[in-house]
C-alpha cells in the first residue's frame, strides 16, 4: 500500500451511466483500504450492507467526474451486477444516485 493512496485516494464506482470517483475522507478511506485490501476491482453484491451505506453516503455528497492527476485509485466498485440482480428480484437494493 502506498502512503498516496492513504492521503489522495478515491474509490471508481462503475455504474451504467459511467464511471465516477469518490472522494472519501481520512476515516471512510482507511475503510475502504480495508475493502480493497486483496482486490482492484470488487462488484457491489459482495458489500455488506454497512459498506453500501457509506459508499451511498459518498455517493451523494462526495463525488466527481473525473480523477484528477494527483489522486490515487484505491479500487474499483462495479455496481452494474447490483442494479441487474435488483432488477430481476424487483430492487432490493438500489445503486448510489448522484445529486448535484
Amino acid at each position: 500500500m502506498s502512503i498516496g493512496r492513504l492521503y489522495r485516494g478515491v474509490v471508481r464506482v462503475v455504474t451504467e451511466e459511467g464511471p465516477y470517483y469518490l472522494r472519501p475522507q481520512l476515516k471512510e478511506r482507511l475503510r475502504l483500504l480495508w475493502m480493497f485490501r486483496h482486490f482492484n476491482e470488487l462488484p457491489a453484491v459482495v458489500l455488506k450492507p454497512a459498506e453500501l451505506q457509506i459508499i451511498g453516503e459518498l455517493a451523494r455528497h462526495c463525488y466527481s467526474p473525473q480523477m484528477e492527476v494527483s489522486d490515487e485509485l484505491i479500487g474499483t466498485l462495479d455496481y452494474r451486477a447490483l442494479i441487474k440482480k435488483s432488477s430481476q428480484s424487483e430492487g432490493i437494493r438500489q445503486a448510489p444516485r448522484r445529486t448535484a
